[in-house]
C-alpha cells in the first residue's frame, strides 16, 4: 500500500514495492523536490531555456525561398578571386563556388539583421549542402558577421558549431566545438538518434538562441520529423561576459578556399526562415524627424525632388529602425505627388544625427535623386494635406545595410507638383527596437 508522511509540512509519496503495481511505478516519477507526479513524454517535445514547453504559436520574422531569383533585394554578396554565386533554377537554390586559388571566397549575407525580440527565443532554420568535402575548403552558415554570432562550420574534414564574440579593444574570441565533442548527439551513429549526418546530402539546420547577453545557444539538425539537438552552449553562470556583443545579426553563408585546394568546390545555400516564440510586436522607442518648416523648393513642375531622407548611423548599423508613418505637403496647400525610394542615389546630401540615442541620421539638403527601388507612391489632394500616411510595411520591413553591412540603406521621401517652385515639407516616424 502506498503511504505518505508529513515532515516539516512536506508530504512525500513513496512508491510501494509491490509487483502488481509495476505499471504505477512506470507511470510515476519524482520531481527535483521529491514530490510525485505523473510521468509524461518530456523528451520528444521542445522546451524553452526557462523550462517551459513550447505551446505558443511562433511568429515568422523572416523568410527567403529563392523561388525565382537570387533575391538581391534581400541578400547581399561579395565574391573574391574568381568565386561565383549562381542561381540553380531546377533546385531553387544558390550555388556558391570557389576557384583553386587560396583566398577565393564567396559570401552571401542578408541586408537586414535578424530582429531580436527581448524575452523570446529565436529559431533560425537554414537549408544547405556542404559536400563533397575537400581539405582546405571551409563552409559556414548561420547568424553571424565578422565580429559576433553563431554558425555551423565544415572544414573539409570535420563539423564544428561556433559561437563568436567581439572583444573589447578589437579582435574576436570563439567557442569552437568539433563534432566528436558535441554534448547532445554527435550524429555519427552513436547518439540517441542513431543517425549519421551526410555532408553530401541536403541538410536542414536549426540554431536556437536567446540573448539577454547570456542565456543558451542550441544547434540542431532536422531529421526524421524532429529537431535533433547536437550541441548546446549554456552561458549563464559559466562565463563572465556576454556570449556576443549583440544579437542583432545577419544571416550569412560563405565558402572559402583556405589553402589553394586545386579543385573547385561549392556550397549550396537554400531557403531560410526565422521564427520567434509568441507574437512579434512593434515594441521600442518612437522617433520622428521632419524637414524645415520653411519648405523645400521642388523646382520644375513634374520633377521629383528629395525632401527628407533617413539612414542608420555608421556605428548603429545593427540597429532595427522600423518606419511606421509619414506626412508630405506643399506649404501653399496645392496638390502634390510623392514617391518613396529605398537606396536612391542622392546629390549633395548633408547627414545630421537625430539625437545621441537614436540609430538614425537624416538629410534635407540633397538636390536630386537617381535610381533606387520605388517602394510607394501616391497623390495628396489639397483637402488631405497633413494626413498621416502609413508605410506598407510589416514587422520585417526595417532599414537594412549594403556592402556586407558596411553601408546603410537610405529611405527617401520625394515630392513633385504640377506647378513649378512649390515649397514642400515632409516628416517620418519610426520605431527603434532597443
Amino acid at each position: 500500500m502506498a503511504y505518505s508522511r508529513k515532515e516539516n509540512n512536506t508530504t512525500n509519496y513513496i512508491h510501494p514495492n509491490e509487483s502488481n503495481l509495476w505499471e504505477l511505478h512506470k507511470a510515476m516519477v519524482y520531481d527535483p523536490y521529491n514530490a510525485p507526479s505523473l510521468r509524461v513524454d518530456d523528451t520528444s517535445v521542445q522546451h524553452t531555456s526557462k523550462n517551459r514547453r513550447k505551446v505558443t504559436n511562433q511568429s515568422l520574422a523572416f523568410y527567403s525561398s529563392f523561388q525565382y531569383t537570387k533575391d538581391v533585394q534581400v541578400w547581399d554578396e561579395q565574391l573574391t578571386l574568381g568565386a561565383t554565386s549562381t542561381y540553380v533554377d531546377e533546385e531553387s537554390i544558390i550555388k556558391l563556388e570557389v576557384t583553386g586559388t587560396a583566398g577565393s571566397e564567396a559570401i552571401r549575407q542578408t541586408r537586414k539583421v535578424v530582429r531580436y525580440v527581448p524575452g523570446r527565443q529565436v529559431e533560425v532554420t537554414l537549408a544547405g549542402r556542404f559536400g563533397p568535402e575537400a581539405p582546405g575548403i571551409r563552409r559556414r552558415v548561420g547568424v553571424f558577421d565578422e565580429l559576433n554570432g553563431v554558425y555551423f562550420e565544415n572544414t573539409g574534414s570535420e563539423f564544428f558549431v561556433v559561437v563568436r564574440r567581439e572583444l573589447a579593444g578589437g579582435g574576436i574570441e570563439e567557442d569552437r566545438v568539433e563534432q566528436e565533442e558535441w554534448n547532445e548527439d554527435r550524429l555519427d551513429g552513436t547518439g540517441l538518434s542513431g543517425i549519421i549526418a551526410d555532408s553530401e546530402n541536403m541538410q536542414l539546420l536549426v540554431i536556437e538562441y536567446e540573448w539577454y547577453g547570456v542565456g543558451s545557444v542550441e544547434f540542431k539538425f532536422v531529421l526524421n520529423d524532429r529537431a535533433v539537438p547536437v550541441h548546446r552552449f549554456d552561458f549563464t553562470n559559466n562565463i563572465q561576459r556576454t556570449w556576443a556583443k549583440t544579437a542583432f545579426l545577419p544571416i550569412r553563408a560563405e565558402i572559402t578556399n583556405l589553402t589553394g585546394e586545386t579543385d573547385s568546390s561549392s556550397f549550396y545555400h537554400g531557403s531560410t526562415s526565422v521564427q520567434v516564440e509568441g507574437n512579434i510586436e512593434k515594441k521600442g522607442v518612437a522617433e520622428n524627424i521632419s524637414s524645415p518648416i520653411v519648405g523645400k523648393d521642388t523646382g520644375n513642375a513634374g520633377t521629383f525632388t528629395p525632401v527628407l531622407s533617413i539612414r542608420l548611423k555608421a556605428d548603429r548599423r545593427a540597429g532595427v529602425a522600423l518606419p511606421v508613418e509619414f506626412q508630405a505637403a506643399a506649404l501653399d496647400n496645392s496638390s502634390i505627388f510623392y514617391q518613396i525610394y529605398l537606396d536612391t542615389v542622392l546629390t549633395g546630401p548633408t547627414w545630421n544625427s537625430v539625437s545621441d540615442d537614436s540609430f538614425i541620421e537624416y538629410d534635407t539638403d540633397a538636390t536630386a535623386l537617381a535610381g533606387g527601388r520605388l517602394m510607394q507612391s501616391g497623390y495628396i489632394t489639397p483637402e488631405s494635406q497633413g494626413t498621416t500616411q502609413k508605410f506598407p510595411v510589416d514587422e520585417g520591413d526595417y532599414l537594412g545595410r549594403n556592402d556586407l553591412g558596411t553601408t546603410s540603406q537610405i529611405l527617401t521621401i520625394s515630392v513633385a507638383s504640377s506647378g513649378a517652385n512649390k515649397d514642400a515639407w515632409a516628416a517620418i516616424t519610426w520605431i527603434e527596437t532597443r
